[in-house]
């Protein structure tokens, strides 16, 4: 069993609040998008894979290309992997 200690928990708990916010603002992206999209041509929300997040981002640049939503994605995504690593470090794991 592995324990955590306090600042790995800390890094965890910021690692999971920073990709609800990424998973939340993809979700907010889906929607801009299906807004300018006829019916027949919405993205679904389910089954996310990197082709489907290029074309989201690409559309959302089409449609938004002053749009903010895609930059505050990417920087708590990126935010959610580093506090991921720093978790893994204070926890010991890649000693």
């Amino acid at each position: 069993m592995v324990t955590l200690n306090p600042s790995a928990i800390v890094f965890l708990v910021s690692a999971t609040a920073c990709a609800a916010v990424s998973y939340y603002l993809t979700f907010r992206e889906i929607e801009d998008v299906n807004r300018k999209l006829p019916q027949e041509a919405h993205v679904e929300y389910a089954f996310m894979h990197p082709g489907k997040m290029k074309r989201i981002r690409l559309a959302y640049k089409g449609f938004y290309p002053r749009g903010t939503t895609d930059r505050w994605r990417l920087a708590f995504q990126t935010l959610a992997f580093l506090f991921l690593g720093l978790t893994a470090v204070a926890a010991g794991f890649l000693r």
